[in-house]
């Protein structure tokens, strides 16, 4: 693969990272995330499974928390898919939850190009309950 197709990669994952994070943050601009998605985007918060626009946005929607905030700790990305006309992204970090932080969330992004532009074709959010050590989850209320 040539080096400029990592730096793409790179660049799309930077701009996706910073936009999703920023809308989720905050109940008043979590509606703005409807853009990164499209009807058959899919997406998996610990044992919450939506697919489809609708269904995502109703699930963001439902969270009753009034502050997301999320620190990066590490960003993995890589060319994928067919032609490599995707990009695969991983990150870890920490998320500010009302002022209650939970170490060890990872999300995997898998991004895909349509006409339209770049989207989130699926995802994977996981948090690690850092207190007891196993598996804790993000729900709505």
């Amino acid at each position: 693969m040539e080096p400029d197709k990592y730096t793409e990669a790179a660049n799309v994952a930077s701009d996706y990272i910073n936009a999703y994070f920023t809308q989720l943050s905050r109940p008043s601009t979590r509606s703005n995330l409807a853009a990164l998605y499209r009807p058959h985007s899919t997406t998996l918060w610990n044992e919450m499974y939506e697919t489809g626009v609708e269904q995502i946005m109703n699930f963001y929607h439902s969270l009753d928390y009034q502050r997301m905030d999320f620190t990066m700790r590490d960003c993995k990305v890589c060319p994928a898919g067919s032609r490599e006309k995707g990009v695969m992204v991983l990150v870890t970090g920490d998320m500010d939850l009302d002022g209650v932080v939970r170490e060890r969330v990872y999300e995997v992004f898998y991004l895909e190009r349509d006409g339209e532009g770049w989207f989130i074709g699926s995802q994977i959010l996981g948090f690690l309950d850092v207190e007891s050590g196993g598996g804790g989850g993000l729900t709505p209320s």
